[in-house]
């Protein structure tokens, strides 16, 4: 089936496909990568809570506490638990980017 397929495409797919994969591939490596890494420190941290692309809220509301002269309570504010305890990391992917 293979040999029928590679038959019949051309250097040009043959190539694009090759590098898509590469690609891919890479990109599969990069986060087991990161995976592992950050397993090997402890885990994952707490997420910060954002529903804006790009987290364009956590920048909005960076902006609000700062012209509002409140960088101290925003900040425990982020690095606050639910249940009132502190939490000393946070985490926050732009759009999922490491």
């Amino acid at each position: 089936m293979i040999e029928q397929l590679l038959a019949h495409a051309s250097v040009r797919t043959v190539a694009v496909v090759a590098v898509v994969s590469i690609f891919v591939a890479l990109r599969l490596w990069k986060w087991v990568d990161a995976e592992l890494r950050i397993r090997k420190l402890g885990g994952h941290a707490r997420k910060a809570g954002t529903w804006l692309p790009y987290d364009l809220d956590f920048v909005a509301r960076a902006v609000r506490g700062s012209m509002r002269n409140e960088n101290y309570e925003t900040w425990l504010g982020w690095f606050s638990m639910p249940d009132g305890t502190k939490n000393y990391t946070l985490v926050s992917r732009i759009n999922n980017m490491i």
